[in-house]
């Protein structure tokens, strides 16, 4: 009876294969998104520089996507801005303004563990020799790294500062700086370790004599007072 039913059964042709619609531009944030997946899931392997090597290429991958993204929203507001009726949307705006700081935080995300603390390390160190190296490639790394808080990170982050020159990645670190500032750090210890990196950044960037930076320094740990108060009476406030 078995043998019967089997006989007249319709051969298996196989499983059709379904041809997804997808642009080049996801299909290059897939590829290398799924590049940094894999590297950070990656256990130890015998194979010299293979992890160092992976992510060298996943970054350049992620730097050249970042700059794809930001040539296809500059070209979006080319296009459109003839049209009286054109606004650019929320996100897009976002994006356009932050985008070393958003694309650093997600690639945090796709890399960011201390199982690649070592690699990120010798990243920074390699890129100290390298001149010509873009201001945004060695942002990406600094701060991934300072995100997982490695190894004397914040004296990795003050030779990054003597070097940044681009204003807008100035800005970028300056953000990070001051959420450190804000929201990671809770000692006075760490206070000051920030507090002086954002006096080094700023005196650096706007190329001010040097004793203007303990009035940043004043600066700052005043605003910090006066937000706090805000906070605590607007939660008081809410109670």
């Amino acid at each position: 009876m078995q043998d019967e039913v089997l006989d007249q059964m319709i051969p298996e042709k196989g499983i059709m294969r379904k041809e997804l619609a997808i642009s080049n531009r996801k299909r290059m944030e897939l590829l290398w998104t799924l590049g940094a997946k894999i590297l950070k899931n990656t256990e130890e392997t015998t194979k010299a520089n293979l992890k160092y090597n992976a992510y060298i290429s996943v970054l350049h991958c992620s730097m050249a996507f970042a700059n794809l993204w930001k040539y296809h929203i500059e070209k979006h507001i080319e296009e459109n801005k003839a049209n009286p009726d054109f606004k650019l949307d929320q996100e897009l705006e976002i994006q356009r303004q932050v985008l070393p700081l958003i694309h650093q935080l997600y690639v945090y995300f796709l890399l960011g563990t201390t199982k690649l603390s070592v690699i990120f390390r010798e990243k920074i160190e390699a890129d100290e020799n390298e001149k010509k190296l873009s201001d945004f490639e060695r942002f990406i790394t600094t701060f991934i790294y300072s995100d997982i808080r490695g190894y004397n990170s914040n004296e990795y982050i003050r030779r990054f500062i003597k070097k940044v020159r681009h204003p807008h990645l100035v800005d970028m670190t300056l953000f990070k700086l001051v959420s450190y500032y804000l929201f990671r750090s809770k000692t006075k210890q760490t206070d000051y370790q920030y507090e002086n990196l954002i006096g080094d950044l700023i005196v650096s960037a706007r190329k001010l004599k040097r004793y203007k930076k303990a009035n940043i320094i004043r600066d700052l740990r005043l605003r910090r007072t006066e937000d706090r108060g805000k906070i605590l009476k607007r939660d008081h406030k809410d109670d």
